[in-house]
């Protein structure tokens, strides 16, 4: 987690001594603001979450399943605070909130077809990043690097189908904000110069998260894993609209 951080102040770091040569700076140095909407896929080690869901499962007389949680979908919405464009490299510093969340359902049906257990497993964070790269042509940039910090919490709500075939819920999350860190690089194409482009960015994620708890404090079973062993790799895509300022 401590290469994220390193990472990110040398971002800043070479900007700023670029800044204090450059003679020149073409349209939109004094920045771009925005917003942004995109799609992002995330992977993480989810060992201790699989675990205890096949756990509970089986507690619950549910044979023949395996949980196997992978992959974290869901949509982003953010702001690129400023894009400071140079003559030869750019730097930006951005928020977001990302919506992330994958689902199960037992192949084993009750009488009326309806799955005998559900589970819906959140990760919802808000983000802060930087990034630094290069225009390689003019409607073509590289993202030589981006690093950021994330603030995660976690929900679980498990749903089991009891004799009067109705659904009972079961919750757990996180009681404090756990935090991440992400170390990437990514690409922007251009569609109309400074107001539109797509950008496309793969990260490293570097997070854990311990254990999920229930209402009166009580942990979510007991494993021999984290529920969030280790991050892993995530792409995203999204479309910003700029603002010159």
């Amino acid at each position: 987690m401590k290469l994220a951080r390193v990472l990110i102040v040398i971002i800043i770091s070479a900007a700023l001594q670029h800044e204090l040569k450059a003679q020149t700076c073409g349209f939109g140095c004094l920045g771009l603001s925005g917003f942004y909407a995109g799609y992002t896929i995330d992977n993480y080690d989810l060992t201790g979450l699989n675990e205890r869901l096949n756990q509970s499962l089986l507690f619950n007389g549910i044979q023949n399943e395996n949980v196997n949680f992978t992959k974290m979908k869901g949509v982003r919405l953010g702001a690129n605070i400023f894009r400071a464009k140079f003559h030869d490299y750019f730097i930006t510093a951005k928020g977001f909130y990302q919506f992330s969340k994958d689902e199960f359902s037992t192949s084993n049906k009750s009488s009326d077809g309806s799955p005998l257990s559900k589970s819906n497993y959140e990760m919802n964070h808000w983000g802060l990043g930087f990034d630094f790269g290069i225009p390689l042509f003019n409607f073509l940039s590289w993202k030589i690097l981006e690093g950021g910090v994330k603030f995660f919490k976690a929900e679980l709500t498990n749903q089991i189908l009891n004799e009067n075939s109705k659904y009972e819920d079961e919750k757990y999350e996180t009681v404090d904000v756990e935090i991440g860190y992400y170390v990437g690089t990514g690409i922007i194409i251009q569609i109309i110069e400074n107001y539109i482009n797509i950008e496309g960015t793969a990260v490293y994620n570097l997070m854990r998260i311990n254990d999920l708890y229930d209402s009166n404090g009580e942990v979510y079973l007991i494993g021999n894993s984290k529920i969030v062993e280790k991050g892993g790799i995530s792409a995203t895509i999204q479309l910003n609209i700029g603002v010159p300022l």
